[in-house]
């Protein structure tokens, strides 16, 4: 019994409580940065815009990792891509402080494998350096809003990638900050 009264007692209170300007207006246009958790610092630029139940944004991306090799090297490869993704809001308190994000997106770019030629010379790839990679990726983000205009965003996505030696699947992990333009 107690607990359905704290249950209409909240109820009450966020009906009563005035929302805040909304946050993500149809037409509002964003930008961002994030940083990639990974085996080696990365980054993206991100812009886009909001739509009623959705939003759209492109991205130029430099993401690294390693890979160890049979001989237990480590093999250094960096992707530089651009990017672009539909998400659409799945889940979001009434003033639109935190949102809850899901879509897909599509990525192309240039896969270097060992940018910096730390491999020694006695090491044979088999295959070359460079190479054209692109896939699609699945996506989910969360941003919540400290203020009108700036938002902490945490996403994650496991992007395919084809024409790449080194496969198909990865994880990417990042956080930033998103600004409401």
């Amino acid at each position: 019994m107690v607990k359905s009264y704290s249950t209409l007692v909240c109820l009450f209170l966020l009906l009563c409580i005035p929302s805040h300007a909304q946050r993500t207006m149809k037409g509002q246009p964003f930008a961002g940065a994030a940083f990639l958790w990974g085996g080696a610092p990365s980054g993206e630029i991100r812009a886009g815009q909001y739509q009623s139940s959705f939003l759209w944004d492109a991205a130029l991306r430099a993401s690294s990792f390693c890979k160890t090799l049979s001989t237990d090297d480590s093999l250094d490869c960096l992707d530089i891509t651009l990017a672009g993704s539909w998400q659409w809001r799945i889940l979001s308190d009434r003033s639109r402080i935190a949102n809850l994000y899901a879509g897909a997106g599509v990525f192309a770019g240039y896969e270097v494998l060992d940018p910096l030629n730390r491999l020694p010379e006695t090491v044979d790839l088999g295959f070359k350096k460079g190479s054209i990679i692109y896939g699609v990726q699945p996506c989910v983000s969360m941003e919540v809003f400290f203020c009108r205009r700036v938002a902490l965003v945490i996403s994650s996505s496991a992007p395919l990638t084809f024409n790449s030696p080194l496969g198909v699947f990865r994880w990417d992990v990042s956080a930033g900050i998103r600004l409401d333009l």
